[in-house]
């Protein structure tokens, strides 16, 4: 090799040893996976009469359904409820139905089940 070639590629592997020990690492923190719970769901309604059954749930990403029925006897209403997640106060908001069942807003899971009954 000539001297100039080893002069270069000792340039280069100091270049790296310099570059690699000023290297950082870094982290970042995973958002906090909202909790799907009846629990977490219904701490967002208000009011009204307490929860009977719950004819099913379920959670995707930051959208949550609920079909359920509040109070018994003539007083019972079933009900199905679309939930957003809002990663700020960590708790479940109930949207408007008519503005986020698109197929294109929710998760095909969520739209089925949250935008087609009652």
């Amino acid at each position: 090799m000539k001297p100039v070639s080893l002069f270069g590629a000792g340039l280069l592997v100091l270049a790296l040893v310099l570059a690699a020990s000023h290297a950082r690492a870094t982290t970042t923190s995973a958002p906090v996976a909202a909790e799907c719970s009846v629990e977490a769901l219904t701490a967002s309604l208000s009011g009204g009469e307490p929860l009977v059954s719950v004819a099913g749930y379920a959670c995707e990403g930051p959208w949550a359904y609920l079909w359920a029925t509040f109070g018994s006897g003539a007083s019972a209403v079933s009900t199905t409820n679309v939930f957003r997640f809002d990663a700020t106060t960590g708790r479940w908001f109930v949207t408007p139905r008519i503005q986020v069942c698109q197929p294109s807003v929710l998760p095909s899971f969520i739209y089925k089940r949250g935008c087609f009954s009652n």
